[in-house]
Parts: structure tokens; C-alpha cells; sequence
């Protein structure tokens, strides 16, 4: 690793910082082919009970997310009552999932979670907004 790109990529996340809360899409360079722009996945949540009172309704602002963003979504389930946050992928071929969804679950309803809820709660305010918000949605009834 050389001095310089050391130099540059703590430039770039520096720069990032510096941005307002549009949701930061950061390509990854390809050394080999650099007039081609990879961007891994986004991810967005729609306004919800479940995000009351966080950046919600489009991509999810990764300056407020990033800790609880996990790398893997629920892919494959039976369709939910609710989709409520997700990610897809576009950019190598075609991948989507869910990160919260609401299911039927009997005569009542099951939120499943991806998000880094439980591994963030002593550290992130985000994740703690969240697991209120869900057992404030929970004891509603949905």
C-alpha cells in the first residue's frame, strides 16, 4: 500500500463527511477497466411506523445507516403483507431482498429483521429508534 493511496483514500473519506445526507453512493474503481463504475447495492425503506422519526421513504441515507446495514437480506420467503425495507443490486446482474418485512404469521403478524438491530443497540441511536419502533408497531397490532 503506498503512501499516496493511503493520502487518497483518506481524502475521499474525508470529502464524504462533507456531504449532505443524500444517500452516498460510492462506486468502486476498477483498476482495469477505470471508465466503468460499480456501485455493490442500494438500499431503501419506505415511510413506515418502523422508521418513525428516521430517514425513510427512498434510499437509505448510508451516513445514518451504515452500522446497521447488513450484508445479506431475506430472499426467497413468501410474499410479505408489508415490504418495508430493502436492497437490491443492479450492477452485476440482478439481486434483490428484504431487510424488514411484515408476514401473516397464524391470526396475527411477524416482522422479520435483517438489520443490525441487536449487534448496534448499545452503540447506535438508529437501532434503538428502530427496536422501539417495532415494539411500538407490535403492541399496536400493525
Amino acid at each position: 500500500m503506498s503512501r499516496a493511496w493511503v493520502r487518497e483514500s483518506i481524502h475521499r473519506i474525508e470529502r464524504d463527511f462533507q456531504r449532505s445526507a443524500d444517500t452516498h453512493l460510492v462506486p468502486v474503481e476498477l483498476v482495469a477497466m477505470p471508465d466503468v463504475r460499480l456501485y455493490l447495492k442500494d438500499e431503501w425503506a419506505k415511510r413506515h411506523p418502523i422508521f418513525e422519526g428516521l430517514q425513510a421513504g427512498g434510499l437509505m441515507d448510508y451516513t445514518v445507516y451504515r452500522e446497521i446495514i447488513p450484508h445479506l437480506g431475506f430472499v426467497g420467503q413468501s410474499p410479505p403483507l408489508e415490504a418495508v425495507a430493502g436492497a437490491c443490486k443492479t450492477s452485476q446482474g440482478y439481486e434483490s431482498g428484504l431487510l424488514v418485512a411484515v408476514h401473516a404469521c397464524g391470526e396475527g403478524r411477524l416482522v422479520m429483521n435483517a438489520l443490525r438491530v441487536r449487534e448496534e443497540l448499545e452503540t447506535s441511536p438508529v437501532a434503538e429508534r428502530l427496536l422501539r419502533n417495532m415494539l411500538r408497531y407490535a403492541a399496536a397490532g400493525g
